[in-house]
């Protein structure tokens, strides 16, 4: 049986969970916003990361301005 853990940040906080009648683990993401909102994700597959720059590339070309 595998561990979980738990990463924190300022603004961000991720764990891999195994529940203990689970064989594959939950990923959980919580982003805290400045506005006081929380968005979180939980998924059955690790999150991956992208740089900053390249999400804003991506968000700039998917809104349709440059």
């Amino acid at each position: 049986m595998e561990s979980s853990t738990i990463r924190v940040d300022a603004h961000h906080l991720s764990a891999k969970l195994t529940p203990p009648d689970s064989s594959s683990p939950l990923f959980l993401d919580l982003h805290f916003l400045r506005s006081g909102a929380v968005r979180f994700r939980v998924s059955e597959q690790q999150p991956r990361y992208q740089p900053l720059d390249l999400l804003m590339k991506e968000g700039m070309e998917e809104g349709g301005s440059t």
